[in-house]
């Protein structure tokens, strides 16, 4: 429940609802795979509560991005001591 209010507040702060363009490319996204992908379309436009699964797929994805934006990678090697990871034979 913690991290749903974190995420709520951050999507709030940030401005990262979804646009309606981004709600369409999910719906669509959806629909390519079937063989008339219209009639899925129209299928989730015909109730709002249906796009309630591709509007929180559209926010998941500006959170990603917003955070992504804002990470600091730093790259560092990394030599794992396990004998359980598998090492090439040498031949």
């Amino acid at each position: 429940m913690a991290l749903g209010l974190i995420l709520a507040k951050l999507v709030e702060e940030n401005k990262l609802e979804p646009t309606e363009e981004q709600i369409k490319a999910v719906v669509a996204n959806f629909a390519e795979s079937y063989e008339d992908p219209q009639e899925v379309i129209d299928w989730y436009y015909a109730d709002a509560s249906r796009l309630q699964g591709p509007t929180s797929l559209a926010v998941e994805s500006n959170v990603v991005n917003f955070v992504l934006g804002k990470a600091k990678v730093t790259e560092k090697p990394y030599r794992s001591t396990k004998s359980w990871v598998l090492k090439p034979k040498a031949v």
